[in-house]
């Protein structure tokens, strides 16, 4: 079996489980020292599957750890992982347009609008920057909504 194949099978429970642990590694913004710090396998196992694992896939787990992200620190590292990672790579998957799917989404998911604050950009092309840089100007005049982190 493919890892690709593999992100194909695995069952929902699988994906949320996946998710829960990966944001359970991440809650909080780990000290500020100059030791390096030991990467997690579970954050391993996430960075392998935003190159191997379909767009489809890939957006399903993105909307998933959104809705489970409780803390500042969980939605950056949503933000630079994944998010700029599906942004980054556009023309890995044929003619998905996702920038276009974010656009559309961002108008109610300000959970999604938190995690874009965060976005820089990575690989992505010049016309797809200057798209998620407006997305970022509406989210911080107030015209998207932006979700409150308690």
């Amino acid at each position: 079996m493919t890892r690709t194949e593999h992100w194909e099978q695995l069952s929902e429970h699988g994906w949320k489980r996946m998710a829960e642990d990966w944001l359970s590694a991440n809650k909080l913004e780990p000290p500020d020292d100059d030791e390096r710090q030991e990467i997690s396998e579970v954050n391993l196992v996430v960075t392998e599957m935003r190159f191997d694992a379909s767009f489809r896939k890939l957006w399903s787990f993105i909307l998933l750890t959104l809705s489970l992200a409780e803390t500042e620190w969980q939605f950056g590292q949503i933000g630079a992982g994944p998010l700029e990672h599906i942004l980054g790579w556009q023309q890995k998957w044929d003619e998905a347009n996702y920038i276009q799917l974010i656009e559309q989404e961002a108008k109610t998911n300000g959970r999604l609008n938190r995690a874009l604050l965060i976005v820089q950009k990575y690989m992505m092309s010049d016309q797809v920057w200057m798209r998620v840089q407006s997305l970022q100007e509406q989210i911080k005049s107030g015209q998207l909504p932006l979700h409150e982190i308690r």
